[in-house]
């Protein structure tokens, strides 16, 4: 609400076309971006960092470039990020940005380099599943540039489509409407393009005479998106919202894999997957039609003139250009260029016949010894039949087996499991031997930690279907989670008999072989791992952690270098990295450390990755260090209960109480373990310690939002608040799961009761509290009087303080009408996307107090209200 300097820890890639900022700091995203050779910033360049309430956790700002994965307007959008700065031989530098992400623990990494003598920015994207399940996931590159009347979509295709296909619209016209421009579309607007087979989109500003150009494989990255909030009043508004007087912006966004959204795809276990793509800006061409990584060319036709352009991102030397009016096959210009560079393009009119439009024009590019570089012929605009839209499943009751199975799987994929449930159950009940049912239903049950469950539904499952790999994978992770590691280990050779889990098989017996201390076995397994799966960094990194315990720190070294040349950032490459180089005084531990940023979700997933090694000594170590000079009180709570947990498993008895009560006294808000790993710790320390509080509420959050065991997660809370009653989040999460699981709302009230009673500033509680009560009749007044009662907390949130304006309204006498008016009049509300309920209580109490002033006969306050409202 302040505008206030901040400082944000950043990074700049600058050469003597294009200068780019990178922030860290708020989502590694691409800030903004400026062609030096013209002063245009062809990526909208945010001068004020003004967080809109957008993302799947809130906070997001608009402008650069956003990264997406594994779904839209990621968690982590405005939270830190790993980052590594890699220098080249060539004078090129990368900027590595990524994280392991917490909704499904895989990860992403992005490489933005800059090379000298390019305008353009290669970014190279890594998506790595190291989990053992498959996984959905969908990747855009959120991008935006600068949007006035002059500005325009430059996009190929006959046809677009909407938000999960559900209608279509004919490009670039429909019905008489350009819906290129953006002053063409009043409202907020999503555009996909769809079945296109171009590898290029992007804007232009045609006053500025600059733009934007985005260059994929379309094979690869199919997806382009345009968003628009629109160009009418309610567009503008979020210019104010949004930037501080910044002014509108086009959001052109890239797809991998994806062409829509939501458009999901599985990613197998432990699979790698890559794209890359360029982004650049251009000048003085009018727009463009057709582009590369290295030119970007445009025709048009105006005023009895043919006008061609040639942008290119690098310096090009004596290229011909020839422009030709292909319908009369006439030459128009053919003409050597000495020199094309970013701040040198190519552009020239001819004059031309009356009858002559720019799909007559053919424009091609040649290199010096002969060979096409590029050419145009713009197409002209055609009207296609449009598509009926998507659809979801429909019914389960009128669908067979097969049908069945599909449906589940596409809900499940597009993140949807709860709707899936019906598929899979329905078709079951038809035939409960079905193979590929029982299978998606034992991995269900794998992903909550249910491993009996999942072993009886493979067993089921291998009945009809004895090959399957997947199905033994899935029963030797079950086993694993039921510590049964010699099974485990059977299951796993089993599994690799079949190309699919090979590789992943043999990753698990790499990992039961370092617990075993079979340290030759595990170099043997990760070789045969390596030799299916390369590209995945995590086998390099467990073969170096098996040669160091070999006492061999070249092969150690060698190998955990390997891994950091798969993922730049990989937290187990880089720690073996670090013991092997210790002893040669390297200076990684800097870069290390860096890399790692004291992020207490790095090391818990580094040490989680060296336990399931069965390493539980790297696992104490790697937290130990996180947690070294730190206050007990201020250490993530579960850093001790893992720390506990890995002593249990290595017979340090006396260590493992002295954990487990440091644990207990850590923070309770803001903890939320979500790895099975955690759920395995919680449970072995309330084994040992049935009283702690915050081991329960812990223990219920991860089972009840993270696993989706509802009635545990809520057993769990309940033995919270029965340990310890002033427990207040606790009661907020009782009171919570006995609404949506129980729907018992008077079970609800009380328990919220209780958390408000625990903790009045806990302006959450009473917000779902007063909601409760909404629902289960109580009088207006009676709500009013309670809310009024907790001032300071009403006054922390703006729908809390809606509501007590609502309830003045609903009262309707002058002297709440009154109080509503001034609060509405001098608090400032935050329009976040969607809301709008503040602007229609204004009006209303306006017109209330103008209605009352009326009957008073005081015409001149009535007037004043009324025109206020």
């Amino acid at each position: 609400d302040r505008k206030v300097d901040k400082t944000y820890q950043a990074v700049v890639l600058e050469n003597e076309y294009v200068k780019i900022l990178i922030l860290p700091e708020i989502g590694g995203r691409v800030h903004g971006a400026e062609d030096k050779t013209n002063g245009y910033v062809w990526l909208y360049w945010q001068r004020t960092i003004k967080p809109g309430l957008i993302s799947m956790t809130g906070a997001w700002i608009s402008g650069g470039i956003e990264w997406n994965f594994p779904h839209g307007h990621r968690p982590s959008g405005f939270m830190p990020v790993d980052h590594r700065i890699v220098k080249h031989p060539d004078g090129s530098a990368t900027v590595w940005v990524g994280e392991t992400e917490p909704v499904y623990r895989m990860r992403w990494l992005i490489g933005i380099t800059l090379l000298p003598g390019r305008s353009y920015m290669r970014c190279d994207y890594v998506f790595i599943n190291p989990t053992n399940y498959k996984q959905p996931f969908q990747f855009w590159a959120t991008a935006a540039t600068h949007a006035n009347e002059w500005a325009q979509a430059q996009y190929p295709g006959d046809m677009v489509t909407g938000h999960g296909k559900q209608e279509f619209w004919n490009w670039p016209v429909h019905q008489g409407v350009d819906l290129t421009w953006w002053k063409n579309s009043p409202n907020a607007s999503s555009y996909f393009a769809f079945n296109n087979p171009s590898d290029w989109f992007g804007t232009f500003d045609h006053k500025a005479q600059g733009g934007m150009v985005h260059v994929a494989n379309h094979n690869v990255m199919p997806g382009k998106k345009l968003w628009t909030w629109g160009s009418g009043p309610s567009g503008r508004i979020w210019e104010d919202i949004l930037t501080e007087g910044g002014g509108p912006y086009f959001e052109p966004q890239a797809g991998a894999w994806s062409d829509n959204q939501p458009d999901y795809h599985w990613m197998a276990p432990h699979q790698v997957r890559t794209a890359s793509d360029y982004w650049y800006p251009v000048r003085d061409s009018r727009g463009y039609h057709n582009a590369n990584e290295d030119f970007a060319v445009n025709t048009d036709v105006q005023a009895g003139k043919a006008f061609a352009a040639v942008n290119g991102t690098g310096a090009f030397q004596d290229l011909r250009v020839v422009l030709k009016d292909a319908k009369r096959g006439t030459v128009l210009k053919d003409e050597k260029i000495p020199t094309l560079a970013p701040d040198k393009p190519y552009t020239v009119e001819v004059p031309v016949g009356a009858e002559t439009t720019v799909y007559d024009l053919h424009l091609a590019v040649f290199g010096p010894k002969g060979d096409l570089k590029i050419e145009l012929q713009q197409q002209p605009p055609k009207k296609v039949e449009l598509p009926e839209g998507q659809k979801d499943p429909g019914d389960p009751a009128k669908m067979n087996q097969d049908q069945l199975l599909h449906s589940g799987e596409w809900l499940d994929k597009y993140v949807r499991t709860e709707d899936a449930l019906p598929y899979y159950e329905a078709g079951l009940k038809k035939d409960p031997g079905d193979s590929r049912l029982n299978t998606e239903m034992g991995f269900l049950a794998l992903r909550e930690g249910r491993w009996k469950d999942a072993l009886a539904r493979f067993d089921t499952a291998l009945k009809r279907d004895d090959d399957n790999s997947r199905i033994y994978f899935g029963r030797a992770l079950a086993f694993l989670g039921l510590r049964d590691f010699a099974k485990a280990r059977e299951q796993f050779y089993r599994a690799s008999y079949g190309f699919e889990y090979f590789a992943p098989a043999y990753v698990n017996l790499l990992r039961l072989d370092l617990a075993e201390g079979n340290y030759h076995g595990a170099i043997e397994k990760a070789e045969e791992a390596g030799s299916q799966n390369g590209k995945f960094a995590d086998i390099q990194a467990l073969k170096a952690a098996a040669y160091r315990h070999l006492n061999e720190p070249d092969k150690a070294l060698a190998s955990a270098e390997r891994a950091l040349e798969l993922d730049p950032m990989h937290f187990m490459g880089g720690y073996e990295k670090l013991q092997a180089a210790a002893a040669s005084g390297d200076g990684w531990k800097q870069t290390w450390t860096s890399i790692m940023r004291d992020a207490v979700q790095n090391y818990l997933e580094l040490a989680c990755s060296y336990a399931e090694a069965g390493l539980y000594s790297e696992a104490d170590r790697v937290l130990a260090s996180q947690s070294e000079g730190k206050p007990d009180s201020e250490v993530y709570p579960m850093v001790y209960y893992l720390r506990g947990y890995f002593s249990n498993l290595q017979g340090q008895k006396e260590a493992v109480a002295e954990f487990y009560r440091k644990a207990a006294k850590g923070p309770a808000r803001y903890t939320n373990p979500h790895r099975i790993e955690e759920k395995l710790a919680l449970e072995a320390a309330l084994s040992a310690f049935p009283g702690d509080a915050n081991a329960h509420l812990f223990l219920g959050n991860l089972l009840y939002y993270e696993l989706g065991q509802r009635e545990e997660g809520l057993k769990h809370w309940r033995g919270a608040v029965k340990t310890d009653p002033g427990l207040s989040l606790a009661w907020r999460n009782v009171g919570y799961a006995e609404k949506q699981v129980n729907k018992d709302l008077k079970a609800a009230e009380q328990a919220y009761q209780q958390g408000v009673t625990a903790d009045p500033q806990d302006a959450r509680a009473l917000l779902e509290l007063d909601q409760i009560k909404e629902s289960r009749g109580v009088p207006p007044a009676e709500r009013l009087k309670f809310l009024t009662s907790l001032p300071k907390a009403v006054d922390l949130r703006d729908d809390l303080t809606a509501r007590v304006i609502d309830l003045r309204l609903r009262e309707g006498d002058p002297d709440n009408l009154k109080l509503a008016h001034e609060a509405l009049k001098t608090r400032h509300f935050h329009t976040w996307e969607g809301s709008y309920g503040i602007h229609h209580a204004w009006v209303e109490v306006n017109q209330k107090l103008g209605d009352l002033a009326l009957r008073d006969n005081n015409l001149d306050s009535a007037k004043t209200y009324y025109e206020q409202a």
